[in-house]
């Protein structure tokens, strides 16, 4: 069976600090196979809009009210603005049944009585996410009176497409997805030397029921369930495995120090210092190298000389790569009071004491 880089997902600017429901979210997606950015990213936000399920105001009932074209007297707006203000109510519904809730409410005051999805919040199998949500305004010395009927679906709903209502009932256009918004976005991601490989963004944008980290996981519950069935429509599916794929070494960095041939006292440092290994050896800086116990200037020459041998060079310090063959000229001598005609070893242009092993390094 293939084996793929298995992607990571990164939920994008989260603040795990914040104790607030968040309603918008971004989820980065890589790295996946060349193509699969938009394969997966469209099928993602088709299921994130259409399948998810949740709850939503389906019908109204007014007294003395037949049809969605009249106005109710003592309220200001009209039936078609009250629907309209109902299909903003953010709501959930913890059973499967329809609910039904009837409001009274009469008018009071000058300006009146303000009617909000609070009056809805009366059924303890019912919560209301917009409490603050307007629905009427009921002058003083008139009464409003409804029926709401809250139901669960999934997608929209057109009113056309819900059941028949009972005379005077009028049936509502119905958003059930919790979901608001879903962007996607594909850009090039690289993995080793390659360009080629997707990083998938999706933006997603709920109503506050519902977290878009658990929208994703939903969505993304329902594409796998699908897929199984397909799966196991055949008798020897052979699909990608994904997996994390471990960076080969290259053969050069592999090879154990004892392939460079230096000194023993050399080799004695660098074993005890734990460095078995070419590659191991390339973490290093000078600096780091002569900070290991009897391991002097002329081991740091020697080193440096065996690398610059086979094309490989220490670690940066300071932003310059040293080599056997580096010029430093021009570099200030920290220990010359700042004579900048130097011309030496690499270890002198660290500006090292050399007395320390002038001659039992070898």
């Amino acid at each position: 069976m293939l084996v793929a880089q298995r992607p990571e997902i990164v939920a994008l600017d989260d603040d795990k600090s914040s104790k607030a429901k968040k309603t918008n979210q971004r989820f980065a997606i890589g790295p996946l196979e060349p193509g699969f950015g938009y394969t997966l990213g469209n099928s993602l936000r088709r299921i994130l809009l259409s399948t998810l399920s949740g709850a939503a105001v389906t019908s109204v009932k007014f007294e003395g009210v037949s049809h969605e074209f009249s106005t109710i007297e003592g309220v200001r707006e009209d039936v078609i603005d009250i629907i309209l203000n109902l299909k903003d109510v953010v709501v959930q519904s913890h059973i499967e049944e329809e609910v039904t809730i009837s409001v009274n409410v009469e008018g009071k005051g000058r300006e009146g009585t303000q009617i909000t999805a609070e009056a809805l919040n009366t059924n303890a199998d019912i919560e209301i996410f917009n409490p603050e949500q307007h629905i009427a305004t009921v002058n003083s010395g008139h009464t409003f009176s409804a029926e709401f009927t809250i139901g669960v679906g999934r997608g929209y709903v057109p009113a056309d497409r819900s059941p028949q209502a009972s005379i005077g009932k009028i049936s509502i256009d119905a958003i059930f997805s919790p979901i608001r918004r879903v962007s996607i976005d594909v850009e090039p991601m690289q993995v080793e030397e390659s360009t080629e490989y997707d990083r998938l963004i999706l933006d997603v944008n709920t109503d506050g029921v519902m977290t878009p980290r658990d929208a994703l996981a939903s969505a993304a519950s329902t594409l796998r369930a699908l897929s199984e069935l397909i799966e196991e429509f055949g008798d020897d599916a052979r699909g990608l495995e994904f997996a994390e794929i471990e960076e080969e070494v290259p053969q050069e960095l592999a090879r154990s120090i004892l392939e460079l041939s230096l000194t023993q006292r050399a080799e004695n440092c660098l074993e005890r210092e734990g460095i078995g290994t070419i590659g191991e050896l390339l973490q290093y800086t000078p600096d780091r190298l002569l900070a290991i116990t009897n391991f002097g200037k002329n081991s740091l020459d020697e080193v440096i000389e065996k690398l610059d041998a086979i094309g490989l060079a220490l670690a940066e310090r300071d932003g310059i790569i040293v080599g056997a063959e580096e010029n430093v000229e021009g570099e200030i001598d920290i220990t010359s009071g700042g004579d900048s005609s130097l011309n030496g070893s690499a270890g002198d242009a660290f500006g090292i004491e050399t007395s320390e092993e002038s001659e039992g390094d070898n």
